[in-house]
């Protein structure tokens, strides 16, 4: 059954019955999937960090991970909130411009809080500056960069 609205715009009532299936998948798999990464941001922290006279554990530096990522609980629960009890709300978000607004600024100020707590944790284990903790956050995505450069260069000499 679609819902017409007043611009003649036509909507479903309910998200796709697949959706649900995937959304389960996602809260089973979630926690396992973080568990992963963090083990890796946390062994290329360490990796890198050495490059630039780091001192800590990857233990030290996945529990860095984790609490860094502490904030998002803050967005998680009302977008799950949203999903659960008004699907309808949540998957026409453009047809909710506050909602939107609001989940969009709480998205920002989590992800700055995040980012914040990795830096001033990384400087802390690592016994850093707050600059050479920023150096050592974006080292592993520059050296990945330029693997990745390296690997296209390599390639298209070969073919």
């Amino acid at each position: 059954m679609n819902l017409v609205l007043w611009d003649g715009l036509k909507i479903f009532k309910e998200p796709n019955p697949a959706f649900y299936w995937s959304f389960i998948c996602m809260l089973i798999l979630s926690p396992f999937l973080g568990a992963v990464q963090f083990y890796i941001q946390a062994w290329l922290l360490r990796f890198t960090g050495k490059w630039i006279k780091g001192k800590a554990s990857t233990s030290d530096l996945k529990l860095v991970c984790a609490w860094s990522f502490a904030p998002v609980v803050f967005v998680i629960f009302p977008s799950l909130f949203l999903v659960m009890i008004f699907p309808k709300i949540f998957f026409h978000l453009e047809l909710y411009p506050i909602i939107t607004l609001i989940l969009s600024l709480g998205l920002m100020v989590t992800w700055f809080w995040s980012f914040i707590l990795l830096i001033a944790g990384i400087a802390k284990v690592q016994n850093f500056s707050i600059a050479r903790a920023l150096v050592n956050a974006f080292l592993p995505l520059l050296a990945f960069i330029g693997l990745v450069i390296l690997v296209g260069i390599s390639v298209s000499y070969v073919s």
